[in-house]
């Protein structure tokens, strides 16, 4: 037997076996610390869903979202998922490279992991049992409209925010889309993660690029007229910040149009 039959046998002999709802014993820990569990206070279920993107071959990864099925609205969501996407990125990948790689959000996956029953595994063996598109329809459009709406929910909810309370207000009159598509993947003992697709965020690099050409501008001016209307050495400043800022405008177009490099 080869080791590919070996490996397809083992998989299967896997997904045959009995699904763990509960850890083997309260000791064992690892992912069963954020599997789903009924809630104290209400029938519902709560986990602590995971967040992770890639990085030329790396995977930064983090789960700190306390989510609680049902009850969750897109705009808290988006909100939630913005703010551990922009803490994994300065805490993980690091401060210059949040300041000068300009991505975000492009679209999300739902991986929903379960445990099985293995005598190798003492904990169970997690794999992942299902994996779904945020938006139903996993096309150019859909994505397209994802990316626009994360970032308009998460700025809408920021704003629906009670800092006194410490809760989203007028939570009640915003919509469960993409949170029914989280909440149709969990149920009991069951780990839910999100993983991100990014992309170049051409927006920002625009709205950057223009406020070179300003400051630059600007620049050159402000020495013109503090050094006796010396415009032309002024100008020339302001020539060399372009040069410059038209340095980094060319890597920024080479990586976009480069998808191996994202």
């Amino acid at each position: 037997m080869s080791a590919a039959s070996s490996d397809e046998s083992a998989d299967s002999d896997v997904e045959a076996a009995e699904i763990l709802r509960n850890p083997p014993s309260p000791s064992v820990l690892g992912l069963w610390a954020h599997a789903a569990r009924v809630d104290k206070k209400s029938p519902s279920l709560s986990l602590v869903i995971g967040v992770m993107f890639s990085r030329r071959g790396e995977r930064f990864a983090s789960r700190s979202l306390h989510y609680q099925q049902g009850r969750w609205t897109d705009h808290e969501f988006a909100h939630a998922l913005m703010r551990e996407y922009r803490h994994m990125k300065i805490e993980k990948v690091g401060v210059l490279q949040y300041f000068v790689n300009h991505k975000r959000i492009a679209f999300v996956h739902i991986l929903k992991f379960q445990a099985f029953a293995h005598p190798d595994y003492r904990a169970g063996k997690w794999m992942i049992v299902a994996k779904q598109p945020i938006e139903p329809d996993d096309s150019e459009r859909a994505r397209a409209w994802f990316m626009y709406n994360i970032t308009a929910k998460a700025t809408k909810e920021s704003r629906f925010f009670n800092a006194r309370t410490g809760k989203p207000q007028g939570s009640t009159r915003l919509t469960q889309y993409w949170t029914g598509r989280v909440d149709q993947m969990i149920e009991e003992g069951a780990v839910i993660s999100l993983e991100i697709e990014e992309a170049f965020d051409r927006f920002k690099i625009y709205v950057m690029l223009g406020i070179a050409v300003f400051v630059s501008l600007a620049v050159g001016l402000i020495y013109g007229f503090l050094m006796g209307n010396d415009f032309a050495t002024g100008f020339s400043i302001a020539s060399w910040l372009m040069t410059a800022f038209g340095f980094y405008a060319t890597v920024a177009s080479i990586l976009i149009s480069l998808p191996e490099l994202r």
